[in-house]
């Protein structure tokens, strides 16, 4: 027990120190961008650790919900959903489309206010066979969650580095939020965009942390075990 207990202080003090070296680094450019790309690379590790046998999707978006207590990770992004609805016009829709503009009327874009998604989940069409190119062949109620789409806005800085939509942060901006914008040469038009600022990537990323550390401890378990087959001479894991 004395060497688990050695190895999980080994463990955490690390990335205890590289969560703070990320936020008290500076870049030239692109500032913000280049911290959140680290911030969701410490969570991706992170949440290796919790479930290593999972997928990375499955894994990102579990530890999100489990551990990085975001009382919101389960809402579902009101303004996707209805962009999704937009573009499908399948009357199996119908039930769902009058309880989500009912909202929608009232809505004043707080992420707070978002449905949940055991309620869009009720109303969402069972059974429904697809063509092969239908959109809905590739979204479902959960795809639309914050955590989901916290782990889409993860690819585009891991793939693409580059954070997704046009929204704009301030740096005294601590919680998602949404903010609406004019479209440019389209008069009376605007769109409303959802913004994760950089400050709640290192929220995340400290609760989780956190959580994890006491998860481990209480468990008795040995972080390395979820990387073991990472390490060795060898790049190719089934060489070590």
């Amino acid at each position: 027990m004395k060497e688990i207990k050695e190895r999980q202080d080994t463990f955490f003090s690390a990335f205890e120190g590289y969560i703070d070296s990320i936020n008290t680094a500076s870049f030239q450019k692109q500032d913000k961008t280049f911290k959140k790309v680290l911030f969701v690379s410490v969570i991706d590790t992170l949440a290796k650790c919790a479930y290593p046998h999972k997928s990375n999707a499955k894994r990102f978006t579990s530890f999100i919900d489990k551990f990085c207590q975001w009382k919101h990770c389960n809402k579902v992004s009101l303004t996707h959903l209805i962009r999704l609805l937009s573009i499908i016009p399948d009357s199996e829709f119908s039930d769902l489309r009058k309880y989500i503009f009912s909202i929608f009327d009232n809505w004043h874009r707080s992420i707070e206010k978002d449905p949940d998604l055991i309620d869009i989940q009720k109303l969402w069409p069972k059974n429904i066979e697809y063509e092969q190119n239908h959109p809905l062949l590739k979204f479902n109620a959960e795809s639309l969650t914050h955590k989901w789409l916290f782990y889409k806005y993860r690819n585009h800085l891991v793939h693409g580095l580059r954070e997704p939509g046009y929204g704009i942060e301030r740096k005294e901006d601590t919680e998602p939020f949404y903010h609406t914008i004019g479209v440019l040469h389209e008069e009376n038009s605007f769109s409303r965009e959802l913004v994760y600022p950089l400050s709640f990537f290192n929220c995340l990323c400290r609760c989780g942390f956190k959580n994890l550390k006491t998860y481990c401890e209480n468990n008795r378990i040995d972080p390395y075990e979820s990387y073991k087959e990472t390490f060795g001479t060898y790049w190719i894991e089934e060489l070590n």
